[in-house]
């Protein structure tokens, strides 16, 4: 069954239902986005996140109330947050509001976020890009070297990551707990092409120093072999 419930304390929107609960074996409750707005669907604390996290969170347990739940019940969160805006208001009005409850959502992502971005943008988008594009080749570079092909046709080939046809068949498995005494792990492929296939990753803030100790550790690898 079905139930689709719009509380009196939050503003009611056309696109979407505020409450949505599904009873079967078990009961879930689906909610619908939640912003700082108040019933009337005016917006509260315009340009101040303390405010608006405390609407939002009031919201929210008004969703939670219309059919008999609260905040410990909740089991996946999504936050969204408009660049720049600081983060700590926001935390320790939720730090308040959560109290004492146990198992509360994974909020430090907020702030990795926050810190990746700024990391990002310090060191510019077109910067960011070629890096992974030198490590895209550097990689490729030693695929050919080492004898295996490159799974992914040309034009396909990812800048992040490099999928390699496993054409000398080595044991990928023994190649990570080879690794893992280094302190590496790459991936061995997924479904049908599991140990077929594995894949080297070059994304992030992969440096081309830290791209040269992988490889240099799979070549180590491939010479007892």
């Amino acid at each position: 069954m079905t139930q689709h419930i719009n509380p009196d304390e939050l503003s009611k929107n056309s696109a979407f239902t505020n409450v949505v609960v599904v009873t079967g074996p078990l009961k879930t409750m689906y909610i619908g986005g939640q912003d700082a707005v108040d019933a009337a669907g005016r917006i509260v604390g315009k340009g101040d996140i303390r405010q608006q996290t405390e609407r939002v969170l009031s919201n929210l347990q008004a969703a939670l109330k219309a059919d008999g739940a609260a905040l410990e019940h909740v089991v996946k969160w999504n936050v969204y947050i408009v660049q720049g805006q600081p983060l700590a208001p926001a935390f320790e009005v939720f730090q308040r509001v959560w109290g004492r409850r146990p198992n509360p959502p994974a909020i430090s992502l907020m702030f990795a976020l926050d810190a990746q971005l700024d990391a990002i943008t310090a060191e510019g988008w077109p910067a960011r890009f070629a890096r992974h594009k030198q490590l895209m080749q550097q990689v490729h570079n030693w695929v050919k070297d080492a004898g295996f092909d490159l799974f992914a046709e040309h034009g396909y080939r990812s800048p992040t990551v490099t999928c390699v046809t496993n054409t000398r068949g080595i044991d990928v498995s023994a190649l990570n707990k080879f690794l893992r005494q280094r302190h590496m792990l790459i991936s061995n492929g997924y479904g049908a092409l599991k140990d077929k296939t594995f894949r080297i990753a070059h994304m992030g803030d992969a440096t081309p120093g830290e791209v040269t100790t992988l490889l240099n550790a799979i070549s180590d690898f491939l010479k007892q072999k």
